[in-house]
């Protein structure tokens, strides 16, 4: 049975919704723990809490898995724990704001990418966009230079790199949607990453235990919430919608993000990150938008 034509955007909704949530958790969580044992506990979390049901529904389709979903799944796993390593870390040296504008980025990337994925050529508006969101990027990182946050250009650089590994993951979860089961790939996709963020944190000389009781609270319902929350919806709207529209959509999280930053942080914007975050969201937007009209077209 096919979903009704609304559920993906509803989908998509729910899960930029949740995902604005993120940075703050985080900054919450960094109070007390690492960035790496915060991403180790975020994948964790969500893979142990997944496991009966996914097992319990898909053991069948666990066993009849061939090598190419294999290696759809293993390279996706890394490419998630990319994305949160360096995006997470990324919050201990730069704003929320400036994070999340520049891990956002994703669908810059995936336009980019385009002809070496998908065989589609890079077209006048990937370009124009790209000049857009490089202007709005030089704006804020000058601003952020300027602004007397420790580290602040080497935490967009960060932020800036997890997009990067956002937008491949974004790409391999297209891919995944003619051949698996949806919870079944979340699941493995998340246990991967998992194990590779654990290990991360383990040879760095993190210990994964002995947090305080608010701390880890912060870290479960970071899994809870935006993980298994708006992640699944992202992954579910990226079955029936093209992996550009979703990851253009997701440009709600720096706005709610930013929003929530002022309100619980006390981090308002500055003009820097006003002016080239509209350049960054006009350039993604420019880049992204002929995918966009397609799949409006296209979409069940």
């Amino acid at each position: 049975m096919k979903p009704a034509k609304a559920t993906p955007y509803l989908a998509l909704a729910l899960g930029v919704l949740v995902v604005s949530t993120a940075a703050i958790i985080i900054r919450f969580a960094q109070k007390d723990a690492p960035s790496a044992v915060i991403a180790a506990w975020r994948l964790s979390t969500a893979s142990i809490l997944m496991a009966p049901w996914v097992l319990a529904r898909h053991s069948r389709d666990l066993k009849k898995m061939g090598r190419r979903e294999w290696i759809v799944v293993l390279v996706s796993g890394l490419m998630l724990s990319i994305h949160f390593t360096t995006w997470i870390e990324s919050l201990e040296h730069t704003s929320v704001a400036s994070s999340v504008l520049f891990v956002t980025t994703n669908p810059l990337w995936v336009a980019l990418a385009a002809p070496f994925t998908v065989g589609d050529p890079w077209r006048r508006d990937t370009m124009i966009g790209l000049a857009l969101a490089m202007a709005g990027g030089l704006v804020i990182g000058l601003g952020d230079a300027q602004g007397g946050l420790a580290g602040s250009v080497w935490g967009d650089f960060l932020a800036l790199i997890g997009a990067m590994a956002g937008a491949a993951y974004l790409l391999f979860g297209r891919y995944r949607r003619d051949y698996m089961p949806l919870w079944l790939y979340l699941w493995l996709v998340y246990s991967t990453a998992a194990v590779l963020l654990v290990t991360f944190a383990l040879i760095t000389g993190h210990t994964l235990i002995g947090y305080p009781t608010e701390t880890i609270m912060w870290m479960v319902l970071l899994a809870l919430g935006p993980q298994m929350t708006g992640h699944s919806s992202l992954n579910y709207a990226l079955g029936h919608l093209s992996a550009t529209y979703v990851s253009l959509t997701i440009l709600g999280e720096p706005v709610g993000s930013t929003i929530l930053a002022a309100l619980l942080l006390g981090e308002m914007p500055g003009t820097a990150h006003i002016i080239g975050g509209a350049l960054v969201l006009a350039g993604i937007s420019v880049a992204s938008r002929e995918e966009m009209a397609s799949s409006n077209a296209e979409a069940p």
